[in-house]
């Protein structure tokens, strides 16, 4: 995916202390920056070769969850020091392919407790992953849910302490909500609505 990685792609910003994360899918690298605008950027982590870096989380103890939307991996960043991040590893995302065996593209990451939510479109599914220790890389996939063929899901938000996740199915039109046993991990989908080219979802 050398094309995807021609020069800088700030894909992702999260707010870090007094500072911002960016995710760089263009350089594999995380940036940080002074939240008020002032300074010039940093390196904060350097991630492996075609990781493409998108989204992010934070857990209460530091550690970064990251998407890498090449790799298909979830990969795991602990504090290194001020403004400093180090890589410690990564787990696949899900064992789900595409059609002609490619990894999937991952988009939105969430965190409810110890689940871990990624939409991944070309599989289409929303994998569900159980953390228990994520810096010793003690993550496993518990469950894909199927969200059927071509719903490119693009993005999904977290309700009802974790219980329903509501997923924008961004190339079928729809906005379909989740339901999350969360001690199995297991979902169903049990409500759609017809809604154009959805692309985000934040609860009012």
């Amino acid at each position: 995916m050398t094309d995807r990685q021609e020069g800088p792609h700030a894909h992702f910003v999260h707010v870090w202390g007094d500072r911002v994360l960016v995710a760089d899918l263009g350089t594999d690298e995380l940036r940080t920056y002074p939240l008020d605008g002032s300074g010039e950027g940093e390196v904060a982590a350097v991630l492996p070769p075609g990781t493409g870096p998108r989204h992010l989380v934070e857990l209460p103890d530091g550690t970064i969850l990251l998407a890498g939307e090449l790799d298909c991996r979830l990969h795991v960043l602990v504090p290194a020091g001020p403004g400093r991040l180090e890589h410690v590893g990564s787990v696949a995302i899900t064992a789900r392919t595409m059609a002609d065996g490619a990894p999937g593209y991952p988009s939105h990451i969430t965190v409810a407790g110890d689940l871990v939510h990624v939409g991944v479109r070309g599989p289409d599914v929303l994998s569900v992953l159980r953390v228990r220790a994520a810096a010793d890389l003690a993550i496993e996939n518990v469950a894909d849910v199927d969200l059927g063929a071509g719903a490119w899901p693009r993005h999904h938000a977290v309700l009802a302490d974790g219980e329903l996740v509501v997923v924008a199915a961004q190339n079928t039109d729809e906005l379909l909500a989740v339901r999350l046993d969360r001690a199995s991990g297991q979902g169903e989908i049990t409500d759609r609505l017809e809604l154009p080219v959805p692309a985000c979802v934040l609860e009012a």
